[in-house]
C-alpha cells in the first residue's frame, strides 16, 4: 500500500507549468469578443462595413446588422465625414496607418445607457491590407474604434479632483481646529463644534473609498489606498472618535481558470487533476477521481491494483458551448 500510495503522490507532486493562453479551444475569438471598449471594423477599400464587433451595441446601441454592407461614412457626423474620408484615402494611398478623430452617431431607438448624447466622440486607428502578388489594390481595411478619451481615464480624472478636493478640505479642517483650540471662549458660550465639520466632510471620504475601489482592478491596483503622506486629523476632544475610522474593503482579482482536458472555462467548480489543483472542470474532475479510486481498491487477493488510470480524453458536452 505504502508504494501505490507512493505512486498516487507523484503526479499531484509534480509543479505544472504556465499554462498558455493560445492553447486555449478558438482562443482568437475569445480575444476579439473581449474586447468591450474597442469596435473592431473590417472595411472595403471604398469604406463599406464588411465586419462589426459586438462592442458597438453596447457603445453606440447599433446591433451588427443594422451596420454591415453600409459606408462608415452614414454613422459619422456631417462635419467629421469630409476629414475622415480624405485621412482614409491618403492611408489606402501611401500604405500609412490611420489616426483620426470623429464623432459617430448613437442608435436613437436603443441608445447606450452610459451616455446622453446623440454622437460620442472616438479614436479610429487603421491599416490597409494588401496581398503580396495580387496586384497593388488595397484588399481590405482594418480598424479599431475606442472613445475618446476613454472610460478609464475619465474615471480617473475623476478620482484625482476628487482626491484634491479632499486633500483642501483636510487642510481646512486641521486649521479650523488649530484656531478654536487657541481661542479661549467666553462665559456662556461654546467653542465651535468641531465634530460637525466632521460629520459636514465624511462625504467625501465615501465618495473617494468608492472610487480607489472601482480603480483597484484597472488602473490603480489591488493595494491602492490613496494618497497616505497627509495623516487624518485625530479629534482632540472626542476620544471615541477611533471608533469611526473607516475600514477600506479588500478586493481580490477573479482568478480564471481552463481545463487542461476539454478547454473548458466556464465550469461551477475546479477540481484536482494530474497538473495539480485546479487544472479540470468538474465533470474532467470527477472522472479523474474515479479513475485513481479504481486504481486505489485493493484487489479480490487483497494486493493493490497495477493498472495505471488512463487519461480522459473527452468531456461530456456543455450545454452553454456551441459546437
Amino acid at each position: 500500500m505504502s508504494g501505490a500510495s507512493q505512486t498516487n503522490q507523484n503526479p499531484t507532486s509534480k509543479s505544472s507549468p504556465a499554462f498558455e493562453f493560445t492553447k486555449r479551444k478558438r482562443w482568437a475569438d475569445i480575444l476579439i469578443t473581449g474586447l468591450t471598449d474597442v469596435i473592431i471594423f473590417i472595411l472595403s477599400p471604398e469604406g463599406k462595413v464588411l465586419y462589426c464587433g459586438s462592442a458597438v451595441t453596447e457603445l453606440l446601441g447599433w446591433n451588427e446588422a443594422d451596420i454591415l454592407d453600409l459606408h462608415l461614412n452614414d454613422f459619422i457626423v456631417g462635419e467629421d465625414q469630409t476629414m475622415f474620408r480624405r485621412a482614409f484615402e491618403d492611408s489606402i494611398r501611401t500604405d500609412t496607418e490611420l489616426l483620426s478623430y470623429v464623432r459617430l452617431r448613437c442608435s436613437q431607438a436603443t441608445k447606450p445607457s452610459h451616455t446622453s448624447a446623440n454622437d460620442i466622440l472616438f479614436e479610429i486607428n487603421g491599416y490597409p491590407h494588401f496581398v503580396m502578388g495580387q496586384g497593388p489594390d488595397c484588399k481590405c481595411f482594418f480598424a479599431m474604434a475606442k472613445p475618446y478619451p476613454s472610460r478609464n481615464i475619465a474615471m480617473l480624472n475623476t478620482f484625482l479632483e476628487l482626491q484634491m478636493e479632499n486633500e483642501r478640505l483636510q487642510q481646512r479642517l486641521a486649521a479650523l481646529k488649530v484656531r478654536a483650540n487657541s481661542q479661549i471662549a467666553p462665559a456662556g458660550q461654546s467653542l465651535p463644534n468641531i465634530n460637525s465639520i466632521d460629520n459636514q466632510y465624511s462625504s467625501i471620504d465615501d465618495t473617494q473609498s468608492e472610487i480607489a475601489t472601482e480603480h483597484d482592478s484597472g488602473l490603480i491596483g489591488d493595494n491602492y489606498i490613496g494618497d497616505s503622506s497627509q495623516p487624518a486629523p485625530q479629534n482632540m476632544e472626542d476620544p471615541e472618535d477611533g471608533s469611526r475610522k473607516k475600514k477600506f474593503k479588500k478586493t481580490h482579482g477573479v482568478e480564471q481558470y481552463v481545463c487542461r482536458k476539454c478547454g473548458r472555462t466556464d465550469s461551477p467548480e475546479w477540481r484536482k487533476g494530474p497538473d495539480g489543483p485546479k487544472t479540470l472542470c468538474n465533470a474532467c474532475g470527477l472522472r479523474w477521481a474515479k479513475q485513481m479510486r479504481k486504481f486505489d481498491e485493493p484487489t479480490e487477493d487483497g494486493s493493490p491494483s497495477t493498472n495505471q488510470p488512463e487519461p480522459s480524453t473527452s468531456c461530456p458536452p456543455d450545454s452553454n458551448t456551441t459546437p
